[in-house]
């Protein structure tokens, strides 16, 4: 029976969610035809334990590829919230390819909190074709602290890189988030600093290391 307000829309979200069923609310969210049905749906996809949330997340990776932006973004909403696992890394990376400003919010929260379980993938998107991909790998870089070191090579590579033009001064950040290992960027940012000196935070960064 289609799902709609006028009758038994809300009362089969509090079943699928009390049953844990994560295909019937993306189905719903999916099929939402108001802000307010997309709420509700959303919401009831939020209410689930997390551990048998978890269980589910393969089909919430899986929603991150629809064609559908409001899916896609509830989808990554749920497993920043429930936590996603190291199989879900691939599709996380290449949801960051996707648009959508709260998408991204969600995927950077899902991919940071994997730590470094996420950092050889993400020092492989560095190198990826789509060029949101890249930026975006970096962003996450960033959150990992000392975390992303073993990103550094290909991190030291972006400082030269023209495709990271605009975002230097965030290559330049998770280099010198790596901490002590960052050293072994100076050649590298004193080029920098001399062919782009404007670069935000690379004078400080010099000094610090």
């Amino acid at each position: 029976m289609p799902l709609s307000l006028g009758g038994l829309f809300k009362p089969s979200l509090k079943k699928m969610a009390a049953n844990n069923d994560v295909a019937g609310l993306l189905a719903a969210i999916k099929n939402s035809r108001t802000q307010g049905e997309l709420w509700d749906a959303s919401h009831a996809l939020l209410s689930l334990e997390r551990a048998a949330a978890r269980q589910h997340l393969p089909l919430l990776y899986q929603a991150l590829a629809d064609a559908d932006a409001d899916l896609r973004q509830q989808a990554a909403r749920a497993i920043a919230q429930y936590g996603a696992d190291a199989a879900g890394v691939p599709s996380l990376i290449e949801a960051l390819g996707l648009p959508g400003f709260s998408l991204d919010e969600y995927l950077f929260d899902a991919l940071a909190a994997l730590g470094e379980q996420a950092v050889q993938a993400l020092s492989q998107a560095i190198e990826h074709p789509n060029q949101k991909i890249k930026e975006s790998a970096v962003r996450v870089l960033r959150r990992l602290g000392p975390s992303a070191q073993p990103a550094l090579p290909q991190l030291i590579a972006a400082l030269s890189a023209p495709e990271f033009k605009r975002q230097r001064w965030e290559v330049v950040d998770a280099i010198a988030g790596c901490g002590e290992p960052a050293i072994a960027a100076l050649p590298q940012l004193r080029q920098l600093a001399q062919r782009e000196p404007e670069v935000t935070g690379l004078k400080q960064a010099l000094r610090a290391l």
